[in-house]
């Protein structure tokens, strides 16, 4: 078995690095932003230049964790239908499947330094690693990181453990090699079109008007959780949604009396975003953040709350053996905790647990009213996620005159 295991070992190891060798990469340095590699995996029949997807942008603010102002939590507990209707490695088994076999009839276009340097987190001492995507339980997935592994504290940053820090200062080929060869893999993942539901509730007050910033109570927050601060906030998503959607005044330096140029790409003091507050006590319906989000995947610099499960794990290059959804959340991680024998349990969970096989029908019903081009647009956009992961659009949802 030992012997198995080492031979194993080697041969991930060589198709690691012939892998990042083989496909072409393409490289961009941003100043300020880290460097950014592109891998194109194609079926050996389809050679020919179809044009390749354009890198993704990371010069987007880093995902944070706990944040607590989502008035409804991630987490959802369903009935765990597809654990009910047969073996649980026979399950795990067919979303794997599904997985792989798209990775094989499709181009796929994926940003491997993105998904090791800024999604995979390690349980140390585990031989796992999870590819961590926002808006899919990513905050209570570092709870767990941060008990089984010790650290680091709450109020800090999983990405400083100095554990993960020194794994990464490895070369690429190395830091990938040893995550295929010695860890088992798990990506967690959602319907494309709740996840976006999530994200529009907790990024964007589920419609209503924006909060009013509470220096105080946030430094208080900050002291026992590490979250985004109210001006990052304003600044990574309300902004650049009101300007996409023309209701950000081009004026506005004049408007709120700045002695210099506002410009949107900065981040800013509170007191700067306070003036803009006051003046347009900002609101995003859901229309309006679709087009964002549209509009961001268009501009190839898509948020990392929308963006693809592609673009943001990689997974038709990391064999990820465990697919854990959302739907079936806590039975999916107990399994995963019990093959594994990591000591955490799935009930322990950031967010409010909540139960009920009605809540993506819940989620569903923020499209009655959306434009139907929007809506194929969106399509569109997560159509790779819906097939590799086996998601179904709701009755209907391509259906209706172009508004």
């Amino acid at each position: 078995m030992f012997l198995r295991k080492r031979a194993f070992c080697k041969i991930a190891l060589m198709a690691t690095t012939m892998l990042l060798v083989s496909y072409p990469a393409t490289f961009r340095v941003d100043k300020g932003s880290p460097v950014v590699a592109t891998y194109t995996r194609r079926p050996p029949q389809q050679q020919e230049d179809h044009g390749e997807a354009p890198m993704a942008a990371l010069d987007e603010m880093e995902e944070r964790e706990g944040d607590v102002e989502e008035r409804e939590g991630d987490v959802e507990e369903r009935e765990g239908d597809e654990e009910r209707e047969g073996d649980v490695e026979e399950n795990w088994k067919a979303r794997r499947e599904l997985m792989e076999s798209i990775c094989r009839e499709l181009n796929v276009t994926e940003d491997i330094i993105y998904t090791v340097y800024q999604r995979h987190y390690h349980f140390f001492g585990y031989n796992t690693t999870v590819c961590l995507v926002p808006k899919v339980g990513s905050s209570t997935w570092r709870d767990h990181i941060r008990r089984v592994n010790g650290g680091p504290p709450a109020n800090v940053s999983v990405e400083e453990d100095k554990r993960r820090q020194t794994f990464l200062q490895s070369e690429l080929t190395q830091v990938v090699a040893k995550t295929v060869s010695s860890s088992s893999l798990i990506i967690s993942v959602r319907h494309p079109l709740t996840r976006l539901v999530s994200a529009f509730r907790n990024k964007y007050d589920d419609g209503r008007p924006m909060r009013d910033y509470n220096g105080k109570h946030e430094e208080e927050k900050l002291k026992v959780m590490f979250t985004p601060r109210w001006n990052e906030k304003f600044h990574q998503f309300w902004i650049p949604a009101m300007i996409t959607n023309g209701i950000f005044p081009l004026d506005i330096s004049a408007k709120i009396g700045l002695n210099f140029t506002f410009e949107p790409e900065k981040l800013y003091d509170p007191s700067v975003y306070l003036r803009i507050f006051n003046l347009k006590r900002p609101v995003i319906s859901f229309v309006q953040f679709l087009r964002h989000v549209i509009a961001t995947h268009k501009n190839q610099i898509p948020d990392n709350h929308w963006k693809t499960y592609t673009s943001t794990c990689s997974p038709c290059t990391f064999p990820y053996k465990y697919v854990v959804k959302m739907e079936t959340f806590q039975q999916d991680m107990d399994n995963v905790f019990k093959t594994l024998n990591i000591p955490s349990k799935a009930t322990l969970a950031r967010n409010r647990i909540k139960a009920g096989k009605y809540k993506d029908v819940n989620d569903f019903k923020y499209y009655t009213n959306v434009p139907l081009q929007i809506k194929r647009e969106i399509y569109d956009i997560f159509k790779m996620d819906f097939e590799m992961f086996g998601y179904e659009l709701p009755p209907g949802f391509l259906k209706g005159p172009f508004v």
